[in-house]
């Protein structure tokens, strides 16, 4: 799990988020660490002697951010290409293929390196997504992607949902009627703001929100990560009495919130068991 605490900015750089810029703009600190990396000794760690306290340590290497950080880094293509597993050489077609067990994609031939990347960018086809050779050496299973971000995106994509099936609900029943109503769209609203997150949804009307692009014309309040915490603490149980959901849908609906709270407390855990650990694998796939 990343953490603010112990990090130190070592850098602040203006410029696009590409790979060029980051090569350009850290080359010297990248060229030290992975001169590091050359001495880590077969246990995976790098003994070290501080110039200050003179001080022996082992040192072991982590690379962490968001995802389109850690493509960059590893001279990946973009999240949405047909290669984009960091870790993997599954297709992108194939990502939602829920029948394969974990051991498929940590062994054999599924499996990522560093040196099968520096391979990889070399070729023009089937590259599994690596244009450059990756920035640092550190090995792929010490690659950790952001769990906020990654909650943050899965989250907006569930408000999203909640929002365009309202939206749909009152259009339907508003058909043949002189009162338009968006009583639908008001409860899940309502519902959100009940979790103690100020939010909103409003119709931008410099876009063209007539007929079918009416969702299109709308948006809504981004919330920050504390805020999407608050709805997957508390906005599963509101679910089971929101009038914005049908009576049927509820429960279901109820469910994907509420076990995406389990994963993501997983995710979280700093020191998770070890069936925790053995469960997520299985629990994602289920959730998806």
């Amino acid at each position: 799990v990343m953490s603010v605490h112990g990090q130190n900015t070592i850098a602040i750089v203006d410029a696009k988020e590409n790979f060029v810029s980051i090569k350009e703009s850290f080359s010297e600190i990248f060229q030290d660490i992975n001169t590091m990396l050359q001495s880590k000794n077969d246990d995976g760690y790098v003994p070290y002697t501080s110039n200050i306290s003179n001080r022996n340590y082992l040192l072991e290497f982590f690379l962490g951010g968001d995802m389109k950080f850690l493509l960059t880094v590893l001279g990946m293509n973009a999240a949405n290409s047909k290669f984009s597993c960091i870790y993997c050489k599954i297709d992108k077609k194939d990502r939602f293929d829920m029948t394969k067990d974990e051991d498929f994609y940590w062994a054999g031939k599924m499996m990522k390196s560093i040196s099968d990347m520096k391979a990889y960018s070399q070729k023009k086809k089937l590259n599994y997504g690596s244009l450059h050779p990756p920035l640092l050496d550190i090995d792929i299973d010490h690659v950790i992607i952001d769990e906020l971000h990654l909650m943050m995106r899965i989250v907006d994509v569930l408000i999203r949902n909640l929002i365009e099936n309202a939206v749909n609900l009152d259009q339907q029943e508003n058909i043949g009627s002189t009162q338009k109503s968006s009583r639908h769209l008001t409860a899940i609203v309502k519902a959100i703001q009940s979790c103690g997150v100020s939010f909103s949804v409003w119709e931008n009307t410099t876009k063209d929100g007539k007929g079918d692009s009416f969702l299109k014309s709308l948006e809504w309040t981004s919330l920050t990560g504390s805020d999407m915490k608050k709805l997957l603490s508390d906005l599963s149980t509101k679910l089971l009495v929101c009038e914005g959901v049908p009576v049927t849908a509820r429960e279901k609906l109820s469910q994907l919130w509420g076990d995406f709270q389990i994963l993501y407390s997983i995710m979280n855990t700093w020191s998770p068991s070890q069936e925790m650990v053995s469960q997520f694998f299985n629990l994602g796939k289920q959730w998806v």
